[in-house]
């Protein structure tokens, strides 16, 4: 609704935005002071937006930034603005004005506070992924610039996080990488959650994994922050950690953090015996997502046949059996297999991955999903260079999986290994004849006929 159709459903609001006008800026500011409050309420909010309380402020033009008033009430107002996803779209018009404000170099209670506000805002429509074009390269660079200011660095690794899941922004980003490699020292909690989150971001992108470990190498400080008291920054850590290991170049990084070993022991507790660990086992209410970075990663490093034996010394190899045999998330499943079929590729460790041939064997029948059998299928099919690994295949044959073995890669000996284990089929047992019965019973009941297919002729 404009502004000169505004309704009686409005008055306290509207009569409060009909006072901004810049002949009168005492007024002005008493106006934009009594709204900052009224509209924390959805409804008057919404009676804001639709009564022209944002064309009001864009008509005060630079007085938002030179003011320092009006600037403390106006980025009050839009902050409650930007809380509401529908209503963000009325604020890209103002976007420069937020960015004079936030580059503003006055120290006073009340430009530093407009400042924070008007970052604050900035920051709330970098989440919002429809309004992400809104922002350009000039945008980033002036977060960039702000990550060197103690004040505001937070703010500006949220809204860097938040531009980093899209294409269009991740590379122009990449300026920044030092910047928030450096926030991960840092002693607050919530900018080390949003330069890690951050990171974890920007490592989506494999060719932007490559640069981020080319230039600042955060892998170490991110292994640190495993040991740390934030959750959230733990989590975002293991994030950034497993996304990095999709690029080759940090496998020798992860290894040499001692990675492996780290990572397992976030979901999983050692269990020690006489001669040392011997395995681990899953925590209770461990979150999904630490085991499905564990996986992913594990499925990673697993990649090189240089690092297996990093894999078989950490007591990886049990993990990855553990998760591939127990877990229902095709995630986790998944890069389970992959790592299986890979670690299969290294004859000496295929004694270690026969607990896992029962189940490669079942998801071949029983999942849906092709990656899962594919993995499944390969490591199969290598693990039958391996005679005892064979015959634990062929043990496992039955009528309902013989199939699906025999479309694996095979020589014609194992093949005809494979039928000569199914089982005996047994065949039907006929029921013995029926008493004959007398004539008067065939006088009483009267002629009987039977088809081949009647119960009574068989049994079942």
């Amino acid at each position: 609704m404009a502004h000169g159709s505004a309704t009686s459903e409005c008055p306290s609001i509207k009569i409060e935005i009909d006072k901004i006008d810049l002949s009168n800026l005492a007024a002005t500011e008493e106006a934009l002071g009594n709204l900052a409050p009224l509209i924390v309420d959805i409804t008057k909010l919404k009676e804001f937006i639709e009564c022209g309380g944002i064309a009001k402020i864009l008509d005060l033009g630079d007085l938002v930034i030179s003011n320092e008033n009006i600037s403390l009430y106006t980025t009050a107002i839009l902050d409650q603005v930007a809380n509401n996803l529908e209503f963000q779209p009325t604020l890209t018009r103002l976007i420069s004005k937020l960015w004079g404000i936030v580059s503003g170099v006055s120290d006073t209670p009340q430009a530093l506070a407009s400042r924070s506000s008007a970052l604050s805002v900035l920051v709330k429509l970098t989440l919002n992924t429809d309004l992400s074009s809104t922002f350009d390269i000039s945008d980033i660079d002036q977060f960039n610039s702000l990550l060197d200011r103690e004040t505001l660095k937070t703010q500006a690794a949220q809204a860097l996080a938040n531009l980093a899941r899209s294409k269009a922004h991740y590379r122009s980003i990449a300026r920044s990488f030092t910047k928030l490699t450096d926030l991960l020292d840092t002693d607050r909690p919530t900018t080390k959650e949003a330069a890690t989150l951050a990171l974890a971001n920007l490592a989506n992108f494999e060719d932007c994994s490559y640069l981020i470990i080319d230039t600042a190498n955060p892998i170490p400080k991110l292994f640190a922050l495993l040991e740390g008291d934030s959750l959230a920054a733990k989590t975002n850590a293991t994030l950034a950690l497993a996304r990095l290991s999709n690029s080759k170049i940090s496998h020798r990084h992860i290894i040499a953090a001692g990675g492996i070993t780290k990572f397992i022991r976030i979901s999983h507790r050692p269990i020690i015996a006489a001669g040392g660990i011997t395995s681990f086992t899953l925590l209770p209410d461990t979150d999904k997502s630490f085991i499905q970075n564990t996986a992913l990663l594990l499925a990673n490093l697993s990649f090189s046949k240089d690092y297996h034996s990093n894999i078989r010394e950490a007591g990886a190899i049990p993990v990855i059996i553990n998760l591939f045999n127990t877990t229902e998330d095709q995630y986790i499943k998944e890069y389970a297999a992959l790592a299986l079929s890979r670690l299969a590729g290294s004859t000496k460790y295929l004694i270690y991955i026969r607990p896992a041939i029962p189940e490669l064997i079942k998801v071949l029948n029983t999942t849906q999903s092709e990656n899962i059998k594919k993995y499944a299928s390969l490591a199969l099919e290598l693990a039958t260079s391996s005679r005892l690994c064979f015959t634990l295949i062929a043990n496992e044959v039955t009528t309902s999986n013989i199939d699906a073995l025999l479309n694996l890669r095979l020589s014609d000996e194992q093949r005809q290994t494979l039928r000569e284990r199914l089982p005996p089929v047994e065949p039907t047992k006929l029921s013995p004849p029926a008493k004959a019965r007398t004539a008067s019973a065939v006088a009483t009941t009267g002629p009987r006929l039977c088809s081949p297919l009647d119960p009574t002729m068989f049994k079942s």
